[in-house]
Formats: C-alpha cells, sequence, structure tokens
C-alpha cells in the first residue's frame, strides 16, 4: 500500500468455482467485494464482451455494465477518489476488456482512469514464511531489486548468472522461490510447460518436468509471468499440471 503512488488503487479480482471476489487496494484502506457467479458464466461474459466489441454490436454496452456489476460496482464510490488503476486478474477475467467497462452512469473506465494491466502471477505457499527466509530471485536486475526490498535474505541470479548449475545449486537450500519473467504452457504435454530463464542464445528453460525431478523443499514459490497456471479445464482435460501446481 505505501508504495502506491498518489491517487493510485491496484484491483485484483479473482474467480472462484461459484463467486468474484474483488478486492481494491488504496493508500489507506484495502476493500474486498464478493459476487455469486458460477465460473462458466463469467468465462461466457468476457468472452461474448469481447466479441462484441470487435463486432461492434449494441449488446457491448449491456455486457460491459454487467462486467462492472461483477467486478467494481461495489468500489464505486472508493474509484472516484483515485486517477490510476492497476489491475491484476488470473484467468478468465485477464482478457476481460476493463478500458470497456460501464458505471452506473455509462461512462467508460478509461474515461476516468489511466489503467494499466499487471502481468499475471501466481503464488502458493506450504507454511508461513518468515521474512528472513532464504530467498531465491530470477529475474531482470530491476525486478531483482524490488523484491530484495520487500525480503531480508535475497540471492539473485540473472542473465549469465542463471545457469542450470547454479539454479539448482542455489534452490537446494532456498525456502522461497521467487520469478518474474516469461513462461510458456503446453496444455497437451504439462510437463514440458516451462519458464524462460534466459531467451537470449542459449535459451534456457526450466521445464515442469525438472521441477518435479528436483524434489526441492520450496516453502513459497512466487511465479510472476504468464500462463504459469494453466486454466483449470484445460489440466483437468489432459489429467495433469501445471507449472503452478508442480
Amino acid at each position: 500500500q505505501a508504495a502506491l503512488p498518489a491517487r493510485t488503487a491496484a484491483i485484483y479480482a479473482h474467480t472462484f468455482p461459484d463467486r468474484v471476489a474483488t478486492w481494491m487496494i488504496g493508500k489507506t484502506a484495502i476493500t474486498l467485494h464478493i459476487v455469486k457467479a458460477q465460473r462458466p458464466q463469467v468465462v461466457r461474459l468476457v468472452r461474448d464482451l469481447t466479441v462484441a466489441l470487435q463486432d461492434g454490436d449494441n449488446r457491448s454496452r449491456q455486457l460491459a455494465a454487467h462486467a462492472h456489476e461483477l467486478t467494481l460496482l461495489a468500489h464505486e464510490e472508493a474509484l472516484a477518489a483515485v486517477d490510476r488503476l492497476r489491475i491484476l486478474s488470473p484467468a478468465p477475467l485477464d482478457q476481460l476488456a476493463w478500458a470497456s467497462l460501464r458505471s452506473r452512469d455509462g461512462r467508460l473506465l478509461i474515461e476516468s482512469k489511466a489503467i494499466e494491466l499487471v502481468g499475471a502471477g501466481f503464488a502458493s505457499a506450504s507454511r508461513p514464511v518468515p521474512v528472513n527466509a532464504r530467498t531465491l530471485v530470477l529475474a531482470a536486475p530491476d525486478q531483482g531489486e524490488k523484491i530484495g526490498e520487500l525480503r531480508a535474505n535475497v540471492h539473485m541470479l540473472d542473465g549469465t548468472s542463471a545457469t542450470r548449475q547454479a539454479i539448482l545449486a542455489s534452490l537446494g537450500t532456498a525456502q522461497v522461490l521467487h520469478y518474474a519473467g516469461h513462461a510458456m504452457s503446453d496444455p497437451e504435454m504439462p510437463d514440458r510447460s516451462a519458464l524462460i530463464v534466459r531467451r537470449a542464445d542459449p535459451v534456457m528453460l526450466l521445464t515442469a518436468r525438472d521441477f518435479a525431478a528436483m524434489r526441492v523443499r520450496i516453502d513459497l514459490a512466487v511465479l510472476t509471468a504468464c500462463q504459469v497456471a494453466a486454466d483449470p479445464a484445460a489440466r483437468a482435460a489432459v489429467g495433469s499440471s501445471s507449472l503452478a501446481d508442480v
């Protein structure tokens, strides 16, 4: 909260099987709004709004108002005090056309707010983790420095230092893994889903299969990248897991 710029709020919207929970984090308060909605209904709403906007369909106005009711309506009074929104929303709301949402007075969200869509991420903890827990950071230097401000015992690997040998050795003693970068998902062969640790030649990937074979004891894993948590329906269909579940 303290790090938020003036007149800025963060929105985190999460779709559960039977409800949508939306947190608004402001400089002085955090509020939570929950609306009952089945996940398939949310998926359909996101898809229908996208198609209606692309086709110039008049239904887009009604669908955008519905999406606003589902996510931001209860926060509308608090939203009046901010000029910028940072929005993080895992699937299916990561595909929502947030800028097109319409408030009760019919105004587009983008007409009154600057909108920043933050990259999707996934965090999983197996037990409470102390702030001084040994933390392995795989990230660009600027990201690693920011993470270092939050935790007291950080070991960062980036660029040429992020070799497979160095990563494996560090994972052996780390309690926390924080990854900020790129990823790819393979829904047909989930064990080949991977973190793209290095994109430059030579490319280096850490696959779900790699992590499973390491048998490491990580208490907290924070994966900030696209596609780290594959859609649950896709995972169920192939009978396997995504990177987030390894």
